[in-house]
């Protein structure tokens, strides 16, 4: 018979394999937070990426300033070979820089207007007003 002072079998084993639960125990949560970083980092350079991207959009779609819409097209071109370019966004983006380019090649059509980013005239073609003709 056991006396009072005596630990039984089954509590010797599992005080045994404490430790090693513990250790087991914290693997699984470094395991966790390791792949919790790695989905962190990869979305938060996909947000960047699309930031850039909805920047490189709208100065490509720019009218009213050349230099800003070459930039644009310049930008949109390098974003389309990242590593976080998917093959959708690369056709987009494709879509996107033929058609501005294709505008940029044809020059303005007659009577075309552009206006900057408040909404104001900054060109007219044909309009003495503007370039000081008559």
């Amino acid at each position: 018979m056991a006396t009072a002072t005596e630990i039984p079998d089954w509590l010797q084993y599992v005080s045994a394999g404490a430790p090693l639960a513990i250790l087991v125990g914290a693997v699984i949560a470094g395991v966790i937070g390791l792949v919790t970083l790695v989905e962190r980092t990869r979305a938060d350079r996909r947000d960047q990426f699309w930031q850039r991207l909805q920047w490189a959009i709208d100065a490509a779609i720019c009218t009213s300033d050349r230099i800003r819409q070459r930039t644009g097209l310049i930008v949109l071109a390098r974003l389309g070979v990242s590593d976080l370019c998917r093959d959708e966004d690369a056709d987009l983006l494709r879509d996107i820089a033929d058609g501005v380019t294709a505008q940029l090649l044809s020059g303005p059509v007659d009577g075309a207007r552009a206006t900057d980013d408040n909404g104001k005239r900054a060109y007219e073609e044909g309009d003495a007003s503007d370039n000081g003709k008559s």
